[in-house]
């Protein structure tokens, strides 16, 4: 029985979404999943959607949980999906509210210019917390990250002090089998699937 945690499960929609394509494939219809939200209400929120989903599709061997705290499920976790959001919608209108106020008027701001700075700072924090949690709780778990920005989560992992102190980080850890969605072609999907990476001179037509 697949393990999968899904941590920032109070994002309803995605959250449903996701949990409804994992169960789509007939090896993963037995999917056990720990549902991880910190917003008590929200949390009330997902339980009867995932409910109601195991239900309507008819997945009688699927189970979950939920749960405040992620620490007391990610034992024996097989996949850890990470879809947070810090700080909440007041802080992504700061974000771009306040670069605007000096010349810096952003589309959107979760990844690079200043507000992407600022959503980094709040973010990675938790982030780096979750892979510590992954290396010590279940260190063989695939890391799907979905939480914005992208790629910075990814870098702040692998300069963390502790990675430094402990080669397991980069060789048994979450950072080896880390995967940010959308896919880095190149150097995400051919390091997932074992294949060495195409040279950076490499063209198609």
């Amino acid at each position: 029985m697949p393990k999968v945690v899904i941590i920032g499960a109070g994002s309803l929609v995605f959250s449903r979404r996701l949990q409804a394509d994992i169960l789509s494939f007939e090896n993963l219809r037995n999917t056990h999943f720990c549902l991880v939200e910190i917003d008590e209400e929200r949390l009330g929120d997902a339980q009867p959607i995932t409910e109601q989903l195991l239900k309507t599709g008819v997945y009688p061997e699927a189970t979950f949980e939920a749960t405040t705290e992620r620490r007391t499920v990610l034992a024996g976790a097989d996949y850890v999906i990470s879809s947070l959001l810090v700080g909440g919608y007041e802080a992504i209108e700061a974000e771009i509210d306040i670069p605007k106020k000096y010349g810096v008027d952003q589309c959107i701001s979760d990844t690079l210019t200043p507000g992407g700075i600022m959503h980094s700072l709040r973010t990675l924090p938790h982030q780096i917390g979750i892979a510590l949690d992954i290396m010590e709780l279940c260190p063989k778990a695939v890391l799907l990250n979905y939480t914005k920005p992208l790629r910075n989560p990814r870098q702040s992992n692998r300069n963390s002090r502790h990675s430094k102190n402990d080669r397991r980080f980069d060789h048994h850890s979450a950072n080896r089998y880390q995967v940010d969605f959308p896919i880095s072609p190149i150097d995400d999907a051919s390091r997932i699937i074992g294949y060495a990476k195409r040279p950076r001179n490499h063209r198609t037509n």
